[in-house]
C-alpha cells in the first residue's frame, strides 16, 4: 500500500517496509551495547542506582493502590523517568553505541568554520573522543554524572531531562539524518533498565576489573559483563 504525506510526497510500500524493518531491527546491537555499558557504570556507582530506585518508587506511589505492585510500566510512566533518562544518556555519552560515523560528501561544501570539503571526501567523527573533550563537556568530562542532563522545570520546579545539541551529542546523529528510532530506543532501554533495577540487585563478579573496549560498528565489551544477580529483598 502506497501512501502520501501532508505535502503530497509519494512513499511506496517498499519504502515503508524498509523503514519499519530498520526501526525494529537496526537498533538491536546498539541497544544491547548501550545497556551493557550502562549496567557496568551503574554497578560502580551505587548512589546513582539509589537515585533511580527513588524515582521508580515515586512513580509507583502515584498509582492507584491496587496497581502499585504491578511491575509493568505504562508509556506515560516511562516518559516520567527523568533521572533514568539522564543516566542512560550520560552512559551513552561516555560509551556511544556507534562510536564513529562516516559520511561521504556528494558535492563540494564548506563547514561552518570555513573548512572546504571536496566532493567525494569521507568525513568521520568520533563520538567516543568528543565525550572526553573538556571544551565540550567541561573538566569533569570523563566522569559519569547524570546530573549534567538535569535542569529545573519552569512550571513544576522539579528536575527534568534537558537534551543537548545533537551536534555536541551526536549519538543519534542530527539534522535530516536524525535517527528515526530515537524515541523507541529510549523507551526500550528505560523499560528494560527500570524492570531489572527494581527487581534485582546486580553486582559485578570482579569489582576491580575495568572492561576493555572492542571497537567495531558498535562499541563492545571484551569478555562481556560477568555479574551476580539477586532478587531485591524489598520485592514483593
Amino acid at each position: 500500500m502506497a501512501m502520501h504525506d501532508n505535502e503530497g510526497n509519494y512513499y511506496s510500500a517498499e519504502f515503508h517496509r524498509n523503514m519499519t524493518i530498520g526501526v525494529i531491527l537496526a537498533a538491536q546491537d546498539t541497544t544491547v551495547s548501550a545497556l551493557t555499558w550502562f549496567f557496568w557504570l551503574l554497578a560502580t556507582r551505587p548512589e546513582i542506582q539509589t537515585n533511580i530506585l527513588k524515582e521508580l518508587e515515586s512513580i509507583r506511589a502515584r498509582r492507584e493502590p491496587e496497581n502499585r505492585q504491578k511491575f509493568a510500566y505504562t508509556y506515560e510512566e516511562i516518559r516520567d523517568m527523568q533521572y533514568l533518562h539522564a543516566a542512560i544518556s550520560e552512559s551513552m555519552r561516555l560509551y556511544p553505541p556507534a562510536p564513529t560515523t562516516s559520511r561521504s560528501c556528494s558535492g563540494d561544501d564548506v563547514f561552518p568554520d570555513g573548512t572546504f570539503v571536496e566532493k567525494g571526501s569521507v568525513v568521520i567523527y568520533n563520538a567516543y573522543a568528543m565525550a572526553r573533550m573538556e571544551k565540550l563537556w567541561g573538566e569533569n568530562c570523563c566522569e559519569f554524572r547524570p546530573e549534567r542532563w538535569l535542569g529545573q522545570d519552569d512550571i513544576s520546579g522539579g528536575l527534568v531531562f534537558k537534551p543537548e545539541n545533537p551536534y555536541k551529542y551526536p549519538i543519534f546523529n542530527g539534522g535530516p539524518r536524525m535517527c528515526v528510532g530515537i524515541d523507541i530506543g529510549y523507551i526500550q532501554m528505560k523499560y528494560i533498565a527500570a524492570s531489572l533495577i527494581e527487581r534485582f540487585e546486580i553486582s559485578l563478579e570482579d569489582k576491580e576489573r575495568v572492561p576493555q573496549i572492542s571497537f567495531w560498528f558498535t562499541i563492545g565489551m571484551k569478555g562481556g559483563l560477568p555479574v551476580t544477580i539477586q532478587l531485591r529483598k524489598t520485592t514483593t
